[in-house]
């Protein structure tokens, strides 16, 4: 072949062949974080003997609030009954390395 042709096609092709690489890295790292097809077993969770009597400076209604999640994430049934709709989480404010989480 000419070498305008085999130019051409590597023009073409490195650009190309570098992006699927990148692109494969990119996937593999991603389902490596994701935990996905792993051979680790789940966990169980870790019980803990923390209480709401732990936590330092918890307001009177921000306790009574935390108790009523935490029985509905016990048992949601009474609630449930109730015809209540119930949040799907939890938003906690508050400045870094208070414990939010």
């Amino acid at each position: 072949p000419p070498p305008s042709a085999v130019r051409s096609a590597a023009t073409f092709s490195l650009p190309f062949l570098y992006l699927l690489a990148l692109y494969r890295m990119l996937r593999k790292l991603h389902r490596d974080q994701l935990g996905a097809g792993g051979d680790a077993a789940p966990r169980p969770p870790v019980p803990t003997d923390t209480t709401l009597a732990d936590v330092a400076g918890l307001s009177p209604h921000l306790r009574a609030d935390l108790r009523d999640i935490t029985s509905y994430l016990a048992d949601p049934r009474p609630y449930l009954r109730m015809g209540a709709r119930l949040p799907r989480g939890v938003l906690l404010h508050g400045p870094p390395g208070t414990g939010k989480t």
